[in-house]
């Protein structure tokens, strides 16, 4: 697993992550905050709330969210989780 992380943490999430706004990088530390990824905490996190609809559609564009449940976001990328624990302060 260590190996796996590696190569998908240098290779590939990285670049998505670089890839993303201040602003959908915001979104996503706080659905991993949340950790059940629900509506109206993930806002409570945010500091700009009215913004959460903006990045909520621009990350599920871009398929690295899930908002398939009504009122609930995902995070659809295995182990990016981890990889936002680690490096997702920047």
């Amino acid at each position: 697993m260590p190996e796996f992380e590696r190569i998908m943490f240098k290779d590939s999430y990285d670049l998505i992550w670089k890839s993303l706004t201040d602003g959908e990088k915001e979104l996503v530390r706080c659905i991993y905050k949340t950790k059940e990824g629900k509506a109206e905490q993930i806002k409570s996190l945010m500091a700009k709330p009215a913004t959460y609809s903006v990045y909520r559609d621009r990350l599920i564009n871009k398929h690295l969210v899930d908002g398939d449940r009504r009122g609930y976001l995902t995070i659809k990328l295995p182990r990016f989780e981890k990889f936002i624990e680690i490096w997702g302060d920047d």
